[in-house]
């Protein structure tokens, strides 16, 4: 049985299956071949996955609570998130392995990467330059696209990870609505002192808003619907806010101004 592509539309034009989409190959060409398909061109733009609206996620909670999911918007809403938990771990992988994917290749249904040049005094800036198709742009460039954009994986990685590699297995929509809530109930945890204390919510990366705006909306997303397929999220949920008030007292010293000046567990965890 052929499965159904679903398609985006905007500057992520992409195409996949919901059985996966990894596998690519890549040629492995000499660096001297590499730095001669890399030519010095206008800067590009790289353009990221926006995160989700609050609005199209309430009418998704709506719908599900009302006994009537939409399901149009759920594989809508799945897949923005998809993208955007894949860009988040393609930041972490070009910055822990200097290995980036090329999104003029992605645009094109392909998978490819380019490995960042080691610095040298002739060239301070790292070049990186895709073996596929000769896109390339600075390190300094490559860098300067994604901050500020919530793009960083923090201590969310292993749920970025999870989502990444359970959803295009999900066939029905409620294992699809599963995985979606767990994602975004989901908290970054302390990468400094206790790697089992939260520190935020890790829908601060997935969903638009500022920090101090989403646990409220969380909280109504939660208590919005009464579907017991979600009773166990709401539980994890409810049990993680009362160790994370345990730890910081109340949330408002997490919302004021200079809450990240007293924790030091909490200056990763400040709005960008």
């Amino acid at each position: 049985m052929v499965r159904p592509r679903l398609r985006i539309s905007g500057p992520w034009l992409f195409h996949w299956r919901m059985s996966g989409m990894l596998g690519c190959l890549t040629p492995c060409w000499p660096r001297s071949r590499i730095s001669a398909m890399c030519e010095p061109i206008a800067p590009p733009t790289i353009q990221w996955p926006p995160r989700v609206t609050k609005e199209r996620l309430r009418r998704l909670y709506a719908s599900e609570a009302a006994g009537l999911l939409d399901e149009d918007l759920l594989d809508e809403v799945g897949i923005t998130l998809y993208l955007r938990c894949q860009a988040i771990l393609d930041i972490e992988r070009a910055q822990s392995k200097g290995l980036v994917r090329c999104p003029q290749c992605q645009r094109q249904q392909r998978e490819s990467w380019a490995r960042r040049e080691r610095p040298s005094r002739e060239r301070p800036d790292p070049l990186v330059c895709c073996p596929t198709c000769g896109w390339s742009v600075s390190w300094s460039d490559y860098q300067r696209s994604y901050r500020r954009r919530q793009l960083n994986m923090g201590g969310a990685g292993s749920y970025f990870e999870a989502f990444v590699e359970s959803y295009p297995g999900c066939r029905s929509p409620r294992d699809k609505m599963l995985a979606i809530d767990r994602l975004i109930h989901s908290f970054h945890y302390s990468l400094r002192s206790d790697p089992t204390l939260p520190t935020r919510p890790a829908a601060v990366n997935l969903v638009e808003g500022r920090l101090r705006d989403i646990v409220p909306f969380l909280d109504e997303l939660t208590y919005g619907s009464d579907s017991p397929h979600l009773a166990e999220t709401r539980r994890a949920w409810e049990e993680t806010m009362d160790r994370w008030a345990r730890q910081f007292a109340t949330w408002e010293s997490l919302a004021g101004r200079n809450w990240g000046q007293t924790n030091p567990d909490a200056t990763h965890c400040k709005e960008d």
